[in-house]
């Protein structure tokens, strides 16, 4: 059964109470969570329906084997995906964990383990190795060009990336033409949408 993103940040906050060794109760989820307690209590309660926590009246809340396996499954995505945009791409903090909570739910199967394995394969070259910490520094100081249609590209020149002219230089964009590897064309305002450029 499909677990929805609100009971995986749940199961997150009560899985990091716990190895926390914090208490397990619906005032500490609800203060975590910035929630009201009967919001959180409502939710406990769907928990404990689909075997994921047990909670005692008035009590203690409780992890079952299964709720605690996704919550440390959603939790290390957390971390990772917060390390990632915060540590390796150098976004500031509150930026980096909004991203990583929006991400957290939609990475899962082999894209949260390739995920992983990418994250884990540069930190580790990035420790290791100066010229790729380097270079990879470099990279992402610089600003990619990305490709676009040639009705928005407005630069000196670029390179065609797709369709009959694809590698050709483009130059000298004059209205409905431009030179394509020196060679004036003319253009339909629907063939300029359908050739993509990369600004050099």
């Amino acid at each position: 059964m499909p677990v929805s993103e609100r009971i995986e940040d749940y199961l997150e906050a009560l899985f990091q109470l716990e190895t926390a060794g914090s208490p397990l109760t619906v005032t500490a989820v609800a203060e975590k969570l910035k929630l009201t307690k009967g919001t959180v209590a409502t939710l406990v309660k769907k928990m404990t329906e689909q075997g994921f926590a047990t909670h005692e009246a008035y009590g203690k809340i409780g992890l079952t084997d299964a709720g605690r396996k996704i919550g440390w499954h959603v939790a290390m995505k957390h971390e990772r995906l917060t390390d990632f945009f915060g540590g390796l791409l150098g976004l500031d903090a509150e930026k980096a964990e909004e991203i990583a909570c929006l991400i957290e739910h939609h990475l899962d199967g082999a894209a949260s383990e390739r995920f992983f394995n990418l994250t884990a394969f540069v930190a580790s070259r990035f420790e290791r190795d100066a010229a790729f910490a380097g270079d990879l520094r470099k990279a992402l100081a610089e600003t990619a060009p990305l490709p676009m249609p040639l009705t928005l590209f407005d630069g000196k020149k670029g390179v065609v990336k797709n369709g009959s002219y694809a590698g050709g230089i483009v130059t000298d964009i004059r209205g409905d033409s431009c030179k394509i590897d020196g060679r004036r064309i003319t253009l339909t305002p629907e063939e300029k949408a359908t050739i993509w450029i990369i600004p050099q």
